[in-house]
Parts: C-alpha cells; sequence; structure tokens
C-alpha cells in the first residue's frame, strides 16, 4: 500500500506483556474505511469488548492517519479513536500539529495500544522500528516539560503527551502535541489509564502516492483558496470569531445571560496583536499558520512566550 499514501504497517502494543509487533495495515479496511477516523472505528469495533470500561485495560487506544496525512497542505491531521471515558461511547478526536505526518515518516499508519503497564512508560516509534521506555522521572510532569525532556532524551521527535489530568484519569483530559489538542471524549484519561505517558515519533521515510502529481495540483489549488479566502483567519486565529459573535449579539457573556460585550476592545483580535504578539505559529504544512504566539513584558502578569488564546479562552475567561 505504500503507493497510495498509506506506509502499509500497524504497530500493535501489548502493554500487559510489554510486547510490540509489526503488521500489514488490512488493505480491505483501508479501502472500505477511508481516513484515520474511518479505520479507528472499525479497529475498535473488532477489538473492544462489549461493555469494557473504558479505563479497563481492555479498553484499546488507536492512533490511526489517513492517506492525506502528511502529503500536502493542510494534512497535519491524524485521530484517536477509544471508548470514551466521558461519555461511555465511542470517542473519535483530532489533533493538528506535527506528530501525525510524523507517525507516518516513522513507518506505520497507526498505532493500536491494549493492556496497562505496571510501571509509567513512553513510546519510541522510529523508521519501522519501537521501544518501551522507563516514564517513572516524567511521572507527574506538565505537557511542556515532558515534552522538552522525552526531545533531549531521543532528539529530534515530536511527542503526543498526557499531563497529570490524564495521569489521575480525569475524564476529559486530553491528549496534546505541542499545543495542539486531541481534545474530546477524555482519551488522556485512558492513556493515563494504561500507564503510557508519551508517544514519541520521529523518521523521514516518504510517503509515496499513486499519483504524485496530481496530489500537488490538488494541495497547491487548496493552498491558494484557503489564504484567498482566509486572510483574517491567517492573521488573527480563531479569535477573530470574538468580534463576529459579538456584533451578531450571541457572545457568550456574564455566564450566558447575555449576548454582547460592551468592553471587546480591551481583549480582542486587535488587542491580542497589537499588545502581545510575537510571532505566528502552525501545522504541519499549513499556509494559514492560525496559531498565535503571545508575550507579556510588563505589568503584574508577565508571561513568556505561549500560543494563544483561542477564541473560547477569550471567551470563557473574558466576557462570559
Amino acid at each position: 500500500m505504500q503507493a497510495n499514501s498509506y506506509m502499509g504497517k500497524m504497530l500493535w502494543v501489548d502493554l500487559n506483556k510489554g510486547e510490540l509487533k509489526v503488521e500489514s495495515t488490512p488493505e480491505d479496511d483501508l479501502k472500505r474505511f477511508i481516513g484515520g477516523r474511518g479505520l479507528g472505528i472499525k479497529l475498535l469495533t473488532d477489538l473492544a469488548p462489549h461493555g469494557v470500561d473504558p479505563l479497563a485495560p481492555e479498553n484499546p487506544l488507536i492512533f490511526a492517519t489517513g492517506p492525506y496525512t502528511g502529503t500536502g497542505v493542510f494534512s497535519a491531521f491524524f485521530n484517536v479513536t477509544t471508548k470514551a471515558p466521558l461519555t461511555g461511547i465511542a470517542l473519535s478526536s483530532h489533533c493538528g500539529g506535527h506528530w501525525g505526518p510524523r507517525l507516518k515518516k516513522a513507518g506505520f499508519d497507526g498505532i493500536v495500544i491494549t493492556g496497562a503497564s505496571s510501571d509509567p512508560c513512553y513510546l519510541v516509534i522510529e523508521e519501522g522500528r519501537a521501544v518501551l521506555t522507563p516514564a517513572g522521572d516524567i511521572w507527574g510532569k506538565g505537557l511542556f516539560e515532558t515534552e522538552q525532556i522525552i526531545k533531549e532524551k531521543e532528539g529530534p521527535a515530536e511527542v503526543v503527551a498526557i499531563g497529570p489530568a490524564g495521569e489521575n484519569l480525569v475524564r476529559f483530559a486530553a491528549l496534546m502535541n505541542s499545543h495542539r489538542a486531541a481534545g474530546r471524549g477524555g482519551a488522556g484519561a485512558v492513556m493515563g489509564s494504561k500507564q503510557l505517558k508519551a508517544i514519541a515519533v520521529k523518521g523521514k521515510l516518504p510517503i509515496n502516492s499513486a499519483d504524485s502529481k496530481k496530489v500537488i495540483e490538488i494541495s497547491r489549488n487548496g493552498a491558494k483558496l484557503a489564504v484567498e479566502g482566509g486572510a483574517a483567519f491567517a492573521k488573527y486565529g480563531s479569535s477573530m470569531a470574538f468580534n463576529v459573535f459579538n456584533e451578531a449579539h450571541v457572545l457568550p457573556t456574564k455566564n450566558f445571560r447575555g449576548g454582547h460585550f460592551s468592553e471587546t476592545a480591551h481583549i480582542d483580535a486587535e488587542a491580542m496583536k497589537t499588545g502581545y504578539f510575537v510571532k505566528d505559529r502552525g501545522c504541519f504544512n499549513c499556509p494559514l499558520k492560525c496559531g498565535n504566539i503571545h508575550k507579556i513584558t510588563a505589568g503584574p502578569y508577565q508571561l513568556d512566550e505561549v500560543e494563544g488564546p483561542e477564541y473560547e479562552t477569550l471567551m470563557a475567561f473574558g466576557s462570559n
């Protein structure tokens, strides 16, 4: 399947036994259930025992990519599928950043994780090889510190990890790749229940398409249309929605008692841009780069460079 933008391999991890094995990605499944979400749900249906507790070792945690992942613009996304601690039903959450394309360049279309480790560990994957490594020294640490420590140990890698919320089985805990989240349903708690702190992926294997020229053509056209139509989003990111909703009187205000906030100028997208902006950041091969990096250099709330705030944060901690 390598000629069709898939790598043709899946990594299976049994944390009960500490065993890792590589199997061919089922070609029929790839054709019938296209994309990371389709493949993930198919595997969850096959593997999850009926009525399994989401935090039980038997609940599978599945990472899957699609054929477009890593091949062109807007191709950053990977999917996380499991049974959700938050709802008790299937969880299917997407995440951007750089981890998904790097997983494919490390040689795999996806990862299926079952069981639970007796001690904290993290997984390292590099160009068709994988190893489990003790993580006792980083268990309890925050996401950004965890990522930094793993990169210092393993070299240039992309890391998806959990923080203390996932470790403590908070039922809405996220999985994070730097500032990008697989945030719906509580996949972080499932990863924490398995005592798996992080997955680091690295590699430079090529992703081959059946018609690479066509992929490039579609990618370039998509980029052109996005840049032309999404200039405001590229400049401000999701915070551009703050004033749009406010003008429409649907901006959550004062605990949803109102829909219009009179002091938007102090905290809206333009205020962020003129007062705190440092640089843009984007997911893999994204021409819009909507992740604004901000910094507060003066006053009582000085803050080093951080991505955001997004619209949801401006709204929830601002107008609302």
